[in-house]
């Protein structure tokens, strides 16, 4: 495990291997670009399903599906079944 300091009183943070983070980069690139495909598949417009903030925070019924694709992709198993798969372990 790779460690980072931190300015408080010398506590160190653990992060992974490199290629562990490698393959997580991969999988949220791969959630990205399918998240991607629905947004350019609906190019066209999206209904406002929701104003949030303000009238420039909208929320259409696309933003639910990229969300959604995104999660699975960060599932447990969608995850171990990624990693497995780019690690080759």
């Amino acid at each position: 495990m790779s460690s980072l300091s931190t300015n408080d009183d010398n506590e160190r943070l653990d992060f992974p291997p490199a290629e562990i983070l490698d393959a997580l980069l991969e999988v949220a690139i791969d959630a990205s670009k399918r998240a991607g495909d629905i947004i350019l598949g609906n190019a066209c417009g999206a209904e406002v399903s929701e104003r949030k903030a303000n009238n420039r925070d909208l929320l259409t019924l696309i933003d639910p599906l990229c969300e959604k694709v995104c999660r699975a992709f960060f599932s447990c198993d969608e995850l171990f079944d990624s990693l497995y798969n780019l690690l080759q372990l």
